[in-house]
């Protein structure tokens, strides 16, 4: 099978590679998707169907050889039922071969390998020759194979793959920083250059991954050039003050191919940038195997300008390089196995960027980070990111996540470093969404220093010039918590010129995390979410919370019978070995709208428990804007299937909290705050708006009790109290609800719904407070009835009785009743007054059978599709 594809406008072949000969079309990039062949160095001899790209793990688990680590137990490391790499190295040694073909518009031109990731070193051999070795997870580093290739015939390829040198024991190490968790095993995976997070963490399994990712994590790439290549195109933009202005700063990497010494060219190196009148050129020579940096500058006059989400359009330009000149005599390039003079003398290269200058410093409020975009603070709604944990993310769902990232209202995505650099694709999709990266390296306080700095510093290298053109990328940071490996700084500002910088993820104006588990809702508000202290002011890097899977997706990784009954132990691995505390306060939060009989019921009820806690964290947070200059959310993506779950769980279902916290960091948002009654306007977007702000209470009957509309003045990148909703006066017993509208001229911008009861809060982790305790009594609202009319592009769900709608969830079904997943729905888990409906847009790859609509109070309504 073969699919086209692109890549940095040069010619290609992306090796997923096939056992057998392929056909390529023209000279255009072709992916070749599989399958290869792995054998385990522990049963010689022995080849199966291979994932490539993949883990030898993952491999072993499609071919039944393990069971599958992601279910029930299967992982424990005391189950013995998967080797632990420790125990067994040989079982996760492996050797990956596969066959390709060369299209015939490659002759006459040097052919080039790029192993794009081996985790950890491997050895790569073309038609029987070793073509190169690489170490260390992120080294991919192009070597020209032109004399080991042979065109019209098949081509082997075969790569032996090495795990990592110090696997390290899956257990709690001694040392550590007091008072925090004991990640990262013993410690010793550190002392590789790789993915930390494999040797066991709290958002995860605590005793690791038992490969350690071991396999070919990323494709090979073969990629054809003229005798000069073209290497890391990089466009560094800077503004004028006024914004009318950019300089761009332009360069590529010209390299000389010539396999001779003495072979000296000269090359025509030229640079264009797309939609302008922008080209330059500049004349070089390069001596046999030389690498040169051939640099130009350029300025635009009212450039379009890229910025991050709710600041403005993220714009994006493209720079293409060329490399041109006369080609070589025949005597220079002719060799013994009979290639001809190259037809090609050049190669092109080209990037896309966007112009946009960003810095960060310490000019907040007590010596708080803060960061600028085009000279502009921007306030710091941002999210933790970590990967998947077997690597197993491919395009699409790297498509599917970042849309949900970027739709749940987050505005920077801070690349955790215990886990990878991203692929090219999530860093172009930041760029489309507005999304700001912090980017940090390889290292972590919970695991050990490299013990081979020189291969450390060359994947740092390699990681940065590959991304530095995303106009997405503004942070830079050397390590989790840690002091970052000398010679880190210095090379990364020689590389991007940044400002930006952070030795570790706390210090220099952020302070440290914390929480990270459930905690009560009334401890945002108040400020006291943690032990450690205030946390919501200056900058904070972690500070998060969980949520339940739906049932039907918990049961896709668990069996019923550790679910519920709720099998505690069974629960704590799979929330972090206990780290997450689904089991302890969460539980009595779930419990606060009435003991479960059922684990759906159970699960029902999380949703909205789940829902109401992320609200809170974050308008707690809004609140703060004024003051604070930021955090990151600890974290949105999900690595591994598990309870202690988040805005979205692993198979990219969106859950309640999801659409509270889409809907918490709406660019103009109304809110509620349950500790002092009070109703605030929050603007997330450039210039000051005239708002007006309505609220209204209805009581557990539906009737409404209370209503107030005022304009205010609400100034850009703020937050403004309104007024506050006078409860003590209403006195109202049981459950009600808050409906909070904005309007700007006359036309609602956002609408946000609250529940309420009227517990007290005692203090602490107490289920107890009115966004907490006291919601028995919804499980039996008085009914009402849903309407559901199919609509363009998905679904239109009115509410035709005469009492409010509480939750109501759509569903697209399959034919058998059961939910597709994922789906994608623009709006869900809302609830409704008698009259309102809400359209919902579902896009999904799998056309539904039926669309339902239930409430907690509304029979299942349901219409067919097909």
């Amino acid at each position: 099978m073969i699919t086209m594809a692109t890549m940095n406008n040069r010619i290609a072949i992306v090796l997923t590679f096939c056992c057998a000969a392929c056909s390529f079309v023209g000279l255009c990039a072709v992916e070749i998707s599989g399958p290869w062949e792995m054998e385990q160095a522990s049963q010689p001899g022995k080849w199966m169907p291979a994932v490539v790209p993949g883990t030898v793990l993952t491999t072993l688990v499609r071919n039944g050889i393990v069971p599958d680590p992601y279910y029930g137990l299967n992982n424990k490391l005391g189950n013995g039922l998967i080797p632990d790499l420790r125990d067994n190295r040989d079982f996760y040694t492996a050797s990956y071969r596969t066959t390709f073909a060369l299209p015939d518009e490659w002759k006459g031109r040097r052919v080039w390998l790029r192993p794009e990731g081996i985790n950890y070193r491997g050895e790569v051999f073309i038609n029987g020759e070793l073509a190169t070795v690489t170490a260390g997870m992120f080294q991919r580093n192009a070597v020209d194979v032109t004399s080991l290739v042979r065109f019209g015939t098949t081509n082997s390829v075969l790569v032996k793959v090495h795990p990592v040198d110090f696997p390290g024991v899956a257990k709690q190490k001694s040392w550590g920083a007091p008072g925090e968790w004991k990640n990262g095993g013993d410690g010793e995976i550190g002392r590789n250059v790789t993915m930390l997070m494999t040797a066991g963490w709290d958002f995860m399994f605590p005793d690791g991954i038992r490969d350690r990712n071991t396999g070919i994590w990323r494709p090979l790439t073969l990629f054809a050039t003229g005798v000069v290549r073209l290497d890391y195109p990089y466009v560094k933009t800077r503004l004028s003050g006024d914004l009318s202005e950019a300089t761009l700063e332009m360069e590529v990497t010209a390299c000389n191919a010539a396999k001779y010494p003495h072979h000296n060219v000269e090359a025509d190196v030229c640079v264009e940038i797309e939609g302008t009148d922008i080209r330059l050129n500049q004349e070089v020579e390069l001596f046999a195997g030389e690498r040169r940096v051939v640099r130009f500058t350029a300025k635009i006059a009212n450039p379009r300008l890229w910025w991050p989400r709710n600041k403005g359009p993220q714009n994006l330009y493209r720079a293409r390089f060329s490399a041109k000149g006369a080609s070589y005599d025949s005597w220079w390039e002719h060799d013994k196995v009979g290639h001809v003079p190259p037809r090609s003398f050049g190669d092109e290269a080209s990037c896309r960027f966007g112009i946009r200058e960003a810095h960060s410093d310490q000019s907040g409020l007590d010596g708080a980070r803060q960061f600028y975009v085009n000279g502009r603070k921007v306030f710091i709604r941002g999210t933790n990111w970590i990967p998947e944990a077997m690597l197993k993310s491919d395009g699409d769902r790297m498509d599917r996540e970042v849309r949900l990232t970027a739709e749940s209202g987050v505005n920077m995505v801070r690349l955790w470093a215990g886990g990878i650099a991203e692929s090219d694709r999530f860093y172009e999709l930041c760029d489309e969404y507005g999304l700001l990266v912090w980017q940090e390296f390889f290292l972590t306080a919970d695991t050990r220093q490299p013990d081979d700095r020189a291969l450390y510093l060359d994947g740092v290298e390699q990681t940065v010039k590959r991304i530095r053109s995303h106009p997405s990328v503004v942070h830079w940071v050397g390590a989790n918590e840690s002091s970052a490996v000398e010679g880190t700084e210095e090379l990364v500002k020689k590389l991007t010129g940044t400002t930006s910088w952070m030795r570790q993820s706390e210090c220099d104006g952020v302070h440290d995390g914390s929480p990270y588990y459930p905690v009560n809702p009334m401890r945002y508000y108040s400020d006291t979410a943690t032990t450690r202290g205030r946390r919501i002011y200056g900058f904070s890097p972690e500070y998060g919370t969980c949520a339940l899977p739906a049932a039907d997706q918990c049961r896709r990784f668990m069996p019923e019978k550790l679910l519920w009954p709720m099998d505690v132990d069974a629960w704590k691995y799979r929330e972090g070995g206990g780290f997450d505390r689904m089991t302890e306060y969460h539980h009595k939060a779930v419990n606060a709208y009435g003991e479960s009989k059922t684990f759906d019921e159970y699960c029902l009820k999380s949703q909205a428990a789940d829902a109401l806690a992320h609200r809170a964290l974050w308008e707690a947070w809004n609140m703060a804007r004024n003051t604070a200059t930021g955090l990151l959310f600890w974290y949105n993506n999900t690595p591994v299937p598990q309870l202690g779950s988040h805005a979205w769980d692993y198979y990219l279902d969106q859950t309640a909290s999801f659409f509270a916290q889409k809907s918490a960091l709406a660019p103009l948002h109304a809110q509620y705050e349950y500790l002092s009654n009070r109703v605030c306007a929050v603007s997330d977007v450039c210039g000051d708006r005239r708002l007006e702000v309505q609220a209204e209470v209805y009581d557990y009957n539906s009737r409404k009790v209370f209503g107030r509309a005022v304009k205010i003045n609400v100034p850009e990148e703020s937050c403004v109290e309104a007024f506050r909703i006078p409860f003590e006066s209403l006195a109202l017993d049981m459950p009600h609800f808050v409906l909070l509208r904005l309007l700007e001229e006359g036309r609602m911008i956002d609408r946000t719904f609250y529940w309420r009861s009227a517990s007290k809060w005692i203090g602490g982790d107490s289920p107890t407070g009115p966004c907490t305790g006291g919601f028995e009594t919804l499980c039996s609202l008085p009914d009402t009835r849903l309407v559901v009319e199919r609509q363009p592009e998905g679904v239109r769900v009115r509410n035709v009785g005469d009492r409010i709608a509480f939750m109501v969830e759509v569903k697209a079904l399959d034919r058998n009743g059961h939910r597709i997943v994922p789906t994608h729905y623009s709006e869900n888990f809302f609830s409704l007054l008698p009259g309102e409906d809400v359209y919902v847009a579902i896009d999904g790859e799998v056309a539904p059978s039926e669309i339902s609509a239930v409430a907690w109070n509304a029979v299942c309504e349901r219409i067919v599709i097909q």
